[in-house]
């Protein structure tokens, strides 16, 4: 059998709980998340010439960078991530994006297409890339490491192998900041990538 009491004893908990939850400071506001996205750095161009055709990719990513939010480096072992700091898109698609577009400017061509390009062209030079570290902290700095190669029509491997290391400084303590540097670490590692494409093209390989 149900008691008495039970009932107003209910009543008062339920009171209780509304009238905490209506004190000022109980109940956090949630920040909003921002998004970000890179950015080509090389100086755009409305139209683009008959330059070589370049396969940029595959691009193998590290699933600790391949993430929706931005990655804050804090120590050679620690990483943070920043939940209300957010990519706008896969990391992937935005990494192959910024330099494949990179790439069309530096080597004037409007054949420079993302893996997978099979529908698209047949290129004359294919660029796999990997991937193995960008990340950084605002007021710090960017690092970027990659190792990638160039692959000519024909070749049943690459010509030119390369390992580029770049560290690019973060003038700003804010989020954008850190995006920005992101992108010039990306701008250079596209400038290596054409400056190695244009050698092998004037060798006539």
């Amino acid at each position: 059998m149900r008691s008495r009491n039970a009932l107003p004893t209910a009543l008062a908990l339920l009171l209780a709980l509304g009238a905490l939850a209506a004190l000022p400071g109980c109940r956090s506001a949630v920040p909003p998340t921002a998004f970000y996205t890179l950015a080509p750095t090389a100086p755009g161009a409305l139209e683009l010439g008959p330059g070589p055709s370049v396969g940029v990719g595959p691009l193998d990513i590290p699933r600790v960078i391949d993430r929706p939010q931005l990655v804050i480096r804090e120590s050679d072992q620690s990483l943070h991530l920043e939940e209300f700091h957010r990519w706008a898109g896969p990391m992937e698609d935005a990494v192959l994006a910024t330099l494949t577009r990179n790439l069309g400017v530096l080597l004037d061509s409007q054949r420079v297409v993302a893996h997978p390009w099979e529908g698209f062209i047949d290129p004359d030079y294919r660029v796999p890339v990997t991937l193995v570290r960008l990340d950084g902290a605002p007021g710090g700095e960017v690092v970027l490491e990659a190792t990638w190669g160039v692959i000519p029509r024909g070749a049943a491997r690459a010509e030119v192998v390369r390992r580029t290391a770049v560290r690019e400084p973060v003038p700003g303590a804010d989020h954008a900041a850190l995006v920005a540097a992101h992108s010039r670490a990306l701008g250079t590692l596209a400038h290596e990538i054409a400056t190695a494409v244009l050698a092998l093209r004037t060798q006539g390989r």
